[in-house]
């Protein structure tokens, strides 16, 4: 019988190993909602309340707001965790917001840990007005609040008891927050539609360079494109390389980069230099390079075929998503022209899921 029971234990054990499904309310009840409540947040007047079948035959915890202020204050839904949420990826939300005033905010969520340390993250994108819809807050890299008990303490889930969740709000705001799902959930974050890169504006734009080359940076206005214009001596190799600056975006669950482009370039260049480049300087280059090419050319690039330069070096030899700060699209080489002269011109660039 003992040998039973520890053959069943070990088995269930493995179950959990091996990865299964999480979900947890923020609240109570089967959506998370029951129980919830305003959590005080000084120059936001809130008052909460809920409304039967407000998201089909579902209730909603509906909140009315008014914000004042040109700083950033948190609209918080307060619950108070009765299951343990490790494994959860992602803080899956379904609201309705209704704006009488201000800017569109941004999901925000907050842990509070038993020992006094808190951890919280504020989403790259705001949320859209509209109808009931399902937003979702990838939980990597949470950072510590400065209010922290100990900032260099790692976040925990199984010592987290209660958390905020709402509405980052900047500026003046006026309208209502209406709640119908709350959840902590394993199902991975899925984007549903591509992640625009803004690159019409030449200030968005930054060279690198070896010193003898030149480069220049336009705005084509009847292409719609980001025009780079290069020359550099033959018989050495060269580099000559545009970057666009990254936007504040969350890359988890996009799977490659796709832009748009016409290029022509010297001899001896196989192809046009795409990297995505971390936060600390590493390259990741697109490897094979994407041809020249006289017509305009739509190419997606799956983030496994960015491979390490050579000449750079990384603390774990992988591409981190969360520290992609800049996209190149440049070229590099040694061409057989005694000067090598050429253009890139670049629109529609998109991380794609």
């Amino acid at each position: 019988m003992i040998r039973y029971m520890m053959v069943c234990f070990f088995a269930m054990s493995a179950s959990l190993v091996a990865g299964d499904d999480v979900t947890v309310p923020v609240g109570t009840g089967a959506n998370g909602v029951d129980g919830i409540k305003i959590a005080p947040v000084p120059c936001v007047q809130a008052s909460v309340e809920t409304v039967a079948k407000a998201d089909g035959e579902s209730p909603a915890v509906k909140v009315t707001f008014t914000k004042t202020g040109d700083e950033r204050r948190l609209l918080a839904l307060e619950g108070t965790l009765r299951s343990n949420p490790t494994g959860s990826k992602v803080l899956a939300v379904r609201y309705r917001l209704n704006l009488d005033q201000g800017e569109l905010p941004r999901l925000a969520l907050v842990a509070y840990g038993k020992d006094g340390n808190a951890w919280f993250k504020v989403a790259a994108n705001p949320i859209a007005t509209g109808g009931f819809q399902e937003v979702r807050l990838p939980l990597k890299s949470l950072r510590p609040a400065k209010f922290s008990r100990d900032e260099e303490a790692e976040l925990q889930w199984d010592k987290i008891e209660k958390v905020w969740f709402g509405l980052a709000i900047d500026g003046p705001a006026k309208g209502t927050f209406e709640v119908s799902k709350a959840l902590f959930t394993s199902e991975p974050y899925r984007p549903t539609k591509p992640l625009g890169v803004k690159c019409l504006d030449a200030s968005l734009w930054s060279i690198g360079k070896d010193p003898a080359a030149k480069g220049e940076i336009t705005i084509d206005a009847k292409e719609k494109c980001a025009r780079f214009d290069f020359s550099f001596p033959g018989g050495r190799h060269m580099y000559d390389i545009p970057s666009v600056r990254m936007p504040e975006a969350e890359l988890e669950g996009y799977k490659g980069l796709r832009f748009t482009y016409k290029a022509q370039i010297p001899k001896g260049i196989h192809g046009l230099l795409v990297m995505l480049r971390e936060s600390d300087g590493t390259q990741y280059c697109a490897e094979p390079p994407p041809p020249a090419s006289k017509d305009w050319k739509t190419v997606t690039i799956p983030f496994a075929s960015f491979k390490r330069g050579g000449w750079s070096k990384d603390e774990n030899n992988q591409l981190d998503l969360d520290q992609v700060s800049a996209i190149s699209i440049g070229v590099h080489g040694t061409t057989t022209e005694k000067t090598g002269k050429g253009f890139i011109m670049t629109k529609d660039i998109q991380f794609v899921p």
